[in-house]
């Protein structure tokens, strides 16, 4: 084999192996980049997505037959709140029931304040009148102290995903006002 041959063959494997590290070091970047790309664009969505909160609740009456509640939902985030579902439960006990009635699911429709069918704009707010089907019973514990009330907030935003505001109260018969027990806001993760 002639010198001309040897530096032939040593330098073509060194060029593979440097094509081979370059490569490599590349995909690396690439990954890299991916993931730098992926947690600034969740980022932005969390800081630009909508945010809906169930800031306060109200009773006229808890009759029997038709207890009627309204729930006040606030949007303090930046894009429209659009498919929003609110489920609300009611339960009773001297703390957090572990047995809900069934939720009863209303879509939210056109109202003063929405831009659009079920669309809630930022910075706007939204009173949700609930009808609890109550028995005689039922209101006398619920005069005792022992209502509680679970209302959950479905809704989507721009940027396509379900997100959840769960909060609970419980009704003060001694100066006929709700304490929020809890508070939750969230996003579902749907893989």
């Amino acid at each position: 084999m002639t010198t001309f041959e040897i530096w032939s063959l040593v330098l073509a494997t060194v060029g593979i192996a440097g094509a081979w590290w370059y490569a490599s070091t590349a995909r690396k970047q690439w990954h890299e980049a991916r993931e730098a790309n992926k947690q600034a664009r969740e980022q932005h969505e969390l800081s630009n997505r909508a945010w809906l909160l169930a800031t306060g609740i109200a009773t006229n009456e808890l009759a029997i037959g038709a207890a009627a509640v309204t729930v006040r939902i606030e949007h303090m985030g930046s894009v429209p709140a659009m498919d929003i579902a609110i489920a609300t439960s009611y339960g009773f006990g001297t703390s957090l029931p572990t047995e809900w009635t069934q939720e009863t699911i209303e879509w939210a429709q056109e109202n003063a304040g929405f831009v659009g069918r079920g669309a809630l704009g930022g910075g706007v707010g939204l009173d949700a009148a609930i009808t609890f089907p109550f028995k005689a019973d039922e209101r006398e514990r619920a005069l005792k102290g022992e209502l509680w009330i679970r209302c959950r907030i479905y809704y989507s935003d721009c940027f396509r995903r379900r997100n959840p505001t769960i909060a609970c109260w419980r009704y003060r018969p001694f100066d006929r006002r709700w304490a929020v027990i809890s508070h939750d806001v969230d996003t579902l993760d749907e893989g």
